[in-house]
């Protein structure tokens, strides 16, 4: 049977692929795919047993979201974030995503926890957790979430699928709902939660205009607001929200933004030296410096050396924490510069 075969690699893979048709394969922990030559073919029996709340309409939910929907699911009291689809002609396609049960606390991270502090101190703006598919962009949200959730205050979440749950049984009131199932749409989903008296919002990504618009409004009027986007630079997250608008709206959008973010955290998940794990290396813009002006002013090419000369605000560049982490033998060469959006600029550094 596939899962059991599957749970003895319970403790070395991260996402499960599984295709009709095709053998299982798994990503291990340090992010590297492996295939399952032993294990027979993936069949809708199989997804069936490993799904069974899920599959009885999975059919009908790819078609309404046209080819693909994500969802939670839990198996075997295993929590996952479920991606289903169809390809290579209609065939079922499932990745699945262990979430821990267990928010990891913000000083496991490796994260600058300075000036995530100063984040989590404030009552309004924004800040961006960015970064590319398996960045750990939603660990480190829960995380910054789960440690406001010690305060007294109303937090409401909006995300596609819920993954952490964050804690109940703390000082603060909180409501988690799911786009799709809770709420049609990131956008609808903010408007309602303007309503619910909330302090703190958590919108699990932007990706369109309505949704940027909505989170800068609540932003302007009193609340702290976290989203991610799927960005590998601090500068390329100003660029991606500006892109989301017209031309004849992109300067008002990039003032308001100049206005209200705290700061952009962009980050990366690099395989470990001694290949047993990852190792997150990260990127932090502040509004601090030269930085807010130059994102009003339209100057987003600047922001790199903006950032690079903005450590008294905490800011850092990637390329100084992957050299660093090289440095201190935790990454190698080859890593880090895989894992850079300016390689040619760190051989340099490193």
């Amino acid at each position: 049977m596939l899962w059991t075969y599957l749970k003895d690699r319970a403790l070395v893979y991260s996402d499960l692929h599984l295709t009709i048709g095709e053998r299982p394969a798994y990503r291990d922990r340090a992010g590297r795919i492996v295939k399952c030559p032993e294990a027979e073919p993936i069949t809708a029996e199989d997804i069936a047993v490993l799904l069974p709340e899920d599959t009885s309409s999975l059919t009908a939910l790819i078609e309404t979201h046209e080819g693909e929907a994500n969802f939670a699911a839990t198996v075997d009291g295993v929590r996952y974030r479920v991606n289903a689809s169809w390809h290579d002609g209609r065939r079922l396609g499932v990745v699945m995503r262990r979430v821990n049960d267990t928010i990891p606390p913000l000083n496991e991270l490796g994260l600058p926890l300075d000036i995530i502090n100063t984040f989590l101190a404030r009552s309004s703006g924004i800040v961006q957790i960015t970064g590319a598919t398996g960045s750990g962009k939603s660990t480190t949200m829960a995380a910054m979430i789960a440690t406001l959730c010690r305060e007294p205050v109303r937090i409401v979440t909006l995300e596609d699928p819920i993954e952490y749950l964050l804690p109940r049984d703390q000082a603060a009131v909180v409501t988690q709902r799911e786009v799709g199932h809770d709420t049609p749409s990131f956008s609808l989903g903010i408007r309602a939660a303007m309503r619910q008296d909330p302090d703190i919002l958590v919108i699990g990504e932007v990706r369109d205009a309505e949704t940027a618009e909505a989170a800068l409004q609540a932003a302007d009027t009193g609340h702290l607001v976290f989203t991610t986007a799927h960005t590998r630079s601090a500068a390329r997250t100003v660029e991606r929200i500006q892109n989301l608008f017209p031309a004849e709206r992109q300067g008002t959008i990039l003032g308001q933004f100049a206005d209200a973010f705290l700061g952009v955290i962009s980050q990366v998940l690099v395989p470990s030296a001694d290949g047993q794990g990852k190792v997150l290396a990260y990127e932090v813009m502040t509004p601090d410096g030269g930085v807010a002006a130059n994102i009003r002013k339209n100057r987003i090419e600047q922001l790199n050396n903006d950032i690079d000369s903005g450590g008294q605000w905490g800011m850092v560049k990637l390329n100084k924490t992957l050299a660093r982490l090289v440095r201190e033998g935790r990454i190698t060469k080859a890593d880090a510069l895989g894992a850079s959006y300016e390689p040619q600029t760190l051989k340099r550094e490193i």
